[in-house]
């Protein structure tokens, strides 16, 4: 195959990039909740310890992400089930276990986010090689999620998404493999590997549903052995994954305030918008600002969005008709759900990018069989055109990669992505104090600052107690050179106004304040 040292090069970068500088971009507030919950603490703990009202350090805010031998794997798993249940435990337990090998938090916890990324890349070779029996577009498949920038930023993020791309592919090839093979071990296997995706996340759930429309298909409702082998199959991943959605039943009432966000209307255009970005994130990103270069992403998307849209329309013109059903099951349930939700009932659930996972996945198997197809069936220009065509595919995404393994912070990271420049204007004033407040003491945000900070950094944190808004409470601000109010919430803007303080904006976006008490 001549296009094998373009595909082998993209492949080995792809791998090199996903452990490239795990620890440059900014720890966000979302993985500061990974490492609290795997070193088996939880929000409520670790708020009581920092909204106190005392001054504390940097270092002790970061604590709570301190691998502790004494929290076995139970800690981890009883703290989700009671406190962010939404979150199924298979990557906190591995993220633990990984905690215990290496002391640094932020490498450790993305250790795991980056060995399923790479692990992502075979497991697509082989489900596209059992899908379309085609080596070179197997090759192409893998080539392309190596390359993809989507894909190498959440191989780096410390958060289950990666694993569960994994899995979405593994769980997708078992099916095939026990449809075709009908022994014990494979649809065991297929089990097993349900039910790991299960533990992952819970879209895994919509997996399901797709996994059963395409044995829906192929059984043509006639064949009763393959019905009744997948359903037990299925009835037995359920069933294992059954104690945690007991979980999620109780602490219903945490899950909708985590997720209540994406209930919040959106109009139309702003959906459009990002759904087309997300197909563009699967090929090209850079992070760019869209009002600065809007003419440029347009560009890119509309280049993005028409290369899909061929490779659906080829994929249906000439693809072998049970690969077709099955990518379209595995990308159309998720996909009709998101976008079904939002412009039916209203919200924004569909601008999340994680959660089309299966989707893109499909999406990105439809665009290798066509590239790979054209590839071997054109000739003369037509063919060195869809050559040319993956060799720019793959290099504009190694550049997105190149891009993001330089960067300190990333679209992704928000709310966290600001906080970068707010580090470098705290620690450019000596013997200063940053002043926090936060509902609910949920102490992510702060973590995910405090980890720019220097050790020492004077910390003064208050919850929304009424005690704490008392003058008493502000007093060890004259002990400091300079004071900072770090998006600190109205009421005590209000106090310490009422205490003669004065708040000049320093860096407004980040809701990072200069306090000062004139004389």
């Amino acid at each position: 195959m001549r296009l094998f040292p373009l595909i082998l090069t993209a492949v080995a970068i792809g791998v090199i990039f996903r452990f490239s500088n795990l620890s440059g971009t900014i720890y966000s507030s979302d993985e500061a909740f990974t490492g609290l919950f795997a070193t088996g603490h939880n929000p409520v703990e670790a708020g009581e310890s920092i909204f106190t009202g005392q001054v504390i350090t940097a270092q002790q805010v970061q604590e709570f992400q301190r691998y502790d031998s004494s929290r076995g794997i139970s800690s981890t798993i009883a703290s989700l089930a009671i406190h962010d249940p939404q979150h199924p435990p298979l990557y906190y337990v591995l993220s633990r276990w990984m905690l215990g090998w290496f002391p640094n938090t932020v490498v450790a916890t993305r250790l795991v986010a980056a060995l399923a990324g790479v692990a992502l890349i075979p497991a697509v070779y082989f489900l596209a090689l059992e899908l379309f029996q085609s080596n070179e577009v197997a090759a192409i498949s893998a080539a392309l999620i190596a390359a993809s920038p989507f894909h190498q930023i959440y191989a780096q993020e410390a958060r289950e998404y990666s694993l569960w791309a994994c899995l979405i592919i593994i769980s997708t090839l078992s099916l095939l493999k026990a449809v075709k093979k009908k022994s014990l071990s494979a649809w065991m296997l297929y089990s097993l590997t349900l039910i790991a995706g299960l533990y992952t996340f819970l879209f895994t759930l919509l997996v399901v549903a797709s996994h059963t429309l395409y044995v829906v298909y192929r059984s043509k409702l006639k064949d009763l052995a393959l019905i009744r082998n997948y359903c037990l199959s299925t009835l037995v991943s359920l069933l294992a994954f059954y104690p945690w959605l007991t979980h999620i039943g109780v602490g219903k009432d945490s899950n909708v305030a985590a997720a209540g966000w994406t209930s919040t209307p959106m109009s139309f255009p702003g959906l459009l918008r990002s759904w087309v970005g997300h197909i563009k994130s699967l090929f090209f990103d850079l992070d760019l600002n869209v009002s600065t270069y809007s003419s440029y992403n347009v560009l890119i998307t509309l280049l993005s969005v028409a290369l899909a849209a061929y490779a659906v329309f080829w994929g249906f013109k000439h693809m072998p008709r049970r690969s077709l059903i099955c990518l379209i099951t595995l990308g159309g349930v998720t996909l009709l759900l998101l976008l079904g939700a939002d412009l039916f009932l209203g919200g924004r659930r569909s601008i999340v990018s994680r959660y089309w996972m299966p989707a893109y996945l499909s999406l990105q198997l439809l665009v290798a069989y066509c590239l790979g197809q054209n590839i071997s069936l054109k000739k003369g220009r037509a063919r060195r055109f869809w050559q040319s065509a993956l060799a720019i595919i793959l290099s504009i995404g190694l550049l997105s990669g190149a891009v993001f393994v330089r960067a300190e912070t990333w679209a992704n990271k928000r709310p966290s992505q600001l906080y970068p420049e707010v580090a470098r204007i705290i620690r450019s004033a000596p013997n200063s104090l940053v002043i926090n407040s936060h509902a609910n003491a949920r102490p992510g945000k702060l973590v995910s600052l405090c980890t720019l900070l220097p050790p020492d950094q004077a910390i003064l944190a208050f919850n929304e107690s009424d005690k704490m808004r008392s003058p008493d409470s502000f007093s060890p601000i004259s002990r400091f050179s300079r004071a900072f109010a770090f998006e600190l919430s109205k009421s005590y803007k209000a106090a310490l106004t009422a205490q003669g303080y004065v708040f000049t904006p320093v860096y407004k976006a980040a809701d990072l304040w200069k306090l000062e008490k004139p004389d």
